[in-house]
């Protein structure tokens, strides 16, 4: 059966606003998974030239939440704007995406406290840090007796 251009744009976008709402950056199995599943509720999707009847809709569902995305960060989500060149960056390196179990994004700060507070906060931490390590160098020159040469 051929679709029609519409149609097919259409349950595109709707498969696309769905996985994003999950993860704007799914892996390749979960592509895989859509588009069979996708196929298999509605046989008459299915490519006859493709192999596997479902390889077109992989493809064309993986190019459409790319530009999903591209709208969701014009449309300022954080989670994808992360990842956005800007400026020089444009041309150069670009953040690299989240690989399994890692989290690049940065969550707005917690009720009642803004960003200057949580900055406070870590240079806090990080004075803590910085005295525990000077702490225990003071201790190896202090009670660790030095080898002195005859």
């Amino acid at each position: 059966m051929v679709i029609p251009k519409g149609m097919k744009t259409d349950i595109l976008d709707t498969l696309a606003d769905s996985m994003s709402k999950i993860s704007p950056y799914p892996e390749r199995q979960h592509y895989e998974n859509v588009a069979k599943a996708l196929v298999e509720k509605h046989p008459s999707l299915k490519e006859p030239g493709s192999g596997k009847g479902w390889y077109g809709w992989f493809h064309s569902l993986k190019f459409k939440l790319g530009n999903y995305r591209q709208k969701l960060s014009a449309a300022g989500c954080p989670e994808v704007r992360v990842n956005k060149r800007i400026g020089e960056d444009a041309k150069g390196s670009r953040v690299k995406k989240s690989k399994k179990g890692e989290v690049h994004y940065c969550p707005d700060p917690p009720e009642g406290l803004s960003a200057e507070d949580m900055e406070g906060k870590r240079k806090m931490i990080e004075v803590h840090h910085i005295h525990a390590y000077t702490s225990y160098l003071h201790f190896g020159f202090v009670f660790v007796k030095p080898t002195i040469l005859s």
